[in-house]
């Protein structure tokens, strides 16, 4: 863990054009999975909650071809599972109750 010192840079102005990238800036993980799992009625991403306080985001093109690409690996891994059996094993990640299961692909 690092720790910074904010020296006036924090909170960042509104007015400045700032970009995100990644795949948390749109579908920001919210806790965890078991004990770090965290139960709420809405979730805010990082951009959602940029874009309502009014910040200019420069990286929407790359953030609308992510989820793109993203969405387009999800529905070939769901392929995977004909009939919504999630009981095929390919072996890359541990899935519920321990089952192994395939992982999508990013090109």
């Amino acid at each position: 863990m690092v720790l910074l010192k904010n020296e006036s840079l924090l909170p960042l102005p509104l007015d400045v054009p700032m970009a995100l990238f990644g795949s948390g800036a749109k579908k920001t993980v919210k806790g965890g999975i078991g004990s770090g799992d965290v139960n709420n009625r809405k979730t805010i991403s990082v951009y959602q909650g940029l874009l309502e306080a009014g910040a200019m985001i420069t990286s929407e093109a790359w953030l609308c071809d992510y989820e793109k690409r993203y969405e387009q690996a999800r529905e070939e891994w769901k392929k995977l599972f004909p009939g919504g059996k999630s009981g095929y094993r390919t072996g890359h990640c541990r899935g519920r109750g321990g089952s192994l299961c395939a992982e999508p692909h990013f090109r």
